[in-house]
């Protein structure tokens, strides 16, 4: 059985013969929800809490990915962006 964090398109890791998937649960405690892993296979932890840590100490802050939509006349935005059909959505990184 896969925990509703799987069936959204979460990641996961496949080495040799390991493979991890992160989940997630409420965190009771302090509120908001925390990060797991099911791993599976001798070094399939390890590689996937490293990449969990990487990215919470690298890439994780509030507030560093801004999404908005634009309409047509606002023009063609710098950076990441999708066309849609009366505009587009944009992400910018700070």
């Amino acid at each position: 059985m896969f925990t509703p964090a799987v069936t959204y398109g979460t990641a996961a890791v496949a080495e040799g013969g390991s493979l991890a998937y992160r989940t997630k649960r409420e965190n009771e405690d302090h509120g908001g929800w925390e990060s797991g892993v099911y791993a599976h296979g001798p070094q399939a932890e390890a590689r996937y809490v490293g990449l969990l840590r990487r990215w919470a100490t690298d890439f994780r802050r509030r507030g560093a990915a801004r999404i908005e939509y634009l309409p047509t006349n606002a023009g063609v935005p710098d950076g990441w962006y999708v066309p849609k059909r009366h505009g587009v959505v944009a992400v910018s990184w700070r």
